[in-house]
């Protein structure tokens, strides 16, 4: 959960409405708001430990949500994410952690990548090179009309 809520700045709305369904590790893919976003080494071994943490701990659930708390292994509930149950998400708000990831990954990869940040982020094509433009200090006027 943190991995997902860090790296990719998932918050607990669609934290909480993965289901094991949304996650192809073989392929590396996970699915978010029906769009297939790629996953990297990180996350996928936390994935994998998260699984198999699971796997021991709620061995018989028939809960099809990837994140399940002690509460509602024997449910097909989803956690209420961000509360009580799931400490460890940060309180501040998820649009902090998204744009400072984004902003962060602009920055990783270059200014040639605003199809790859599209992708990644699950943003349309114009918003990942408005973030582009952002970080490298270019202004473009008809984008803001």
């Amino acid at each position: 959960m943190t991995v997902l809520n860090g790296h990719y700045a998932l918050g607990a709305v669609n934290l909480q409405a993965l289901a094991l369904r949304d996650i192809d590790l073989p392929n590396r893919r996970f699915t978010v708001k029906g769009q297939s976003r790629p996953l990297d080494d990180l996350t996928c071994q936390a994935i994998r430990r998260y699984l198999d943490y699971r796997n021991r701990r709620w061995s018989s659930t028939g809960n099809p949500h990837l994140l399940i708390t002690s509460r509602l292994p024997i449910t097909t509930a989803r956690s209420a994410g961000g509360g009580s149950d799931w400490p460890c998400v940060a309180r501040k708000p998820a649009s902090i952690f998204w744009q400072d990831r984004i902003l962060d990954e602009v920055e990783a990869t270059g200014a040639r990548a605003p199809l790859y940040i599209a992708a990644v982020f699950g943003l349309r094509p114009d918003t990942a090179q408005r973030c582009v433009d952002a970080v490298y200090g270019r202004h473009d006027p008809i984008a803001n009309f």
